[in-house]
């Protein structure tokens, strides 16, 4: 019986050094490091196509730049939304306890379809605004234009990408609190 014991512990040792990291939390930090890195570089490569398709989705809107460096700054929003999806799925794996594959496309599908209900939004708030605009009747012709930094069309898919975190991250609470209610429920009975 003691060689069978030493045998069963040299198995278990053989198997736990063959998987030191997976079991290591650091293989879920690399994770979310290159994910991060990853939609960071997919925020910057798509932001031009981000952006025109926009100002194409803005009828017939004349956009200008009145300062320096907007461009830039909103790039780097652009990025910075991209870049905190990861981290939010992160957030809320580690403070929920996902463990279905399920509930992370249920979070990650929520921040994505926020963010873009946010965009959306902010773009027909613009139509409106420059519907409006047009109603004015003058003696002569005029020209509208929205400055750029004016838009906050970046700004909004960040805010709905949090906005889309949050509440995928309370719904998810909630379910999971009724399953451990009804789960001791079932136990008690």
């Amino acid at each position: 019986m003691t060689k069978q014991k030493k045998q069963i512990s040299k198995k278990i040792d053989l198997k736990q050094s063959n998987n030191v990291f997976e079991d290591s939390p650091w293989k879920l930090y690399l994770q979310v490091t290159l994910f991060t890195l990853g939609l960071g570089l997919v925020g910057f490569v798509t932001h031009s196509f981000f952006q025109s398709f926009s100002f194409w989705l803005l009828n017939k809107i004349e956009i200008t730049t009145t300062q320096i460096g907007t461009d830039f700054e909103l790039k780097m929003l652009y990025i910075a939304a991209y870049v905190l999806v990861p981290l939010m799925v992160f957030a809320i794996q580690k403070f929920l306890k996902l463990s279905k594959i399920s509930q992370k496309i249920f979070v990650i599908s929520s921040i994505f379809i926020s963010g873009i209900i946010f965009w959306t939004i902010q773009i027909s708030s613009l139509n409106d605004l420059y519907q409006s605009q047009l109603k004015i009747n003058t003696p002569f012709p005029m020209k509208y234009t929205f400055a750029l930094e004016s838009l906050f069309l970046e700004f909004n898919l960040l805010v709905g990408f949090v906005v889309g975190a949050i509440l995928a991250a309370v719904l998810l609470f909630r379910f999971n609190k009724r399953q451990t209610v009804s789960g001791n429920k079932k136990i008690k009975k």
